[in-house]
């Protein structure tokens, strides 16, 4: 954004008014960082909930398929390859998994 601006020569006081396009150029920069902050802040709120609420689960292979999926963002093939299981076998697994967190909430 800040490349866009245009030096405005002028022998009037001010220059001209290029500041003002600076200032709001600046201003904006400023909201685009503090949305930014404020988008990782509720990202990382939202993966120490879903750690949280994946930890609940006793069966381990449970864990591993939801912390596979929604913390390592791994496709479900992936995931089915690497636990030696069918991709459907890994879906009901998922299910399941879903369904004891729902009656625990």
């Amino acid at each position: 954004m800040a490349e866009q601006i245009t030096p405005v020569y002028s022998l009037a006081p001010g220059g001209g008014g290029s500041n003002d396009k600076l200032a709001g150029t600046v201003a904006k920069m400023a909201d685009v960082e503090m949305s930014i902050k404020n988008d990782i802040n509720q990202l990382t709120e939202a993966l120490v909930a879903t750690r949280e609420l994946i930890k609940m689960l006793d069966d381990e292979k449970l864990q591993l398929i939801l912390f596979k999926r929604y913390l390592n963002y791994q496709r479900w093939e992936v995931i089915a390859a690497d636990l030696g299981y069918s991709w459907r076998q890994v879906h009901r697994c998922h299910a399941t998994a879903l369904k004891f967190l729902e009656k625990m909430s």
